[in-house]
């Protein structure tokens, strides 16, 4: 999913959804993630994000 500009509360709620665990790096808004939007994903995947 594209999570670019989005929260990190946001972001944690729209991934535990989806089926990903998430972790994080920083406070603030997402800039990077390891999963690109259009990216295929497995169930239970860890999701890396960097926030700023």
């Amino acid at each position: 999913p594209q999570l670019k500009g989005i929260g990190l509360k946001d972001v944690v709620i729209l991934c535990e959804n989806m089926g990903l665990k998430v972790t994080t790096k920083g406070k603030g808004k997402v800039v990077a993630q390891s999963i690109l939007p259009g990216q295929s994903f497995a169930k239970g995947q860890i999701l890396y994000i960097e926030l700023n």
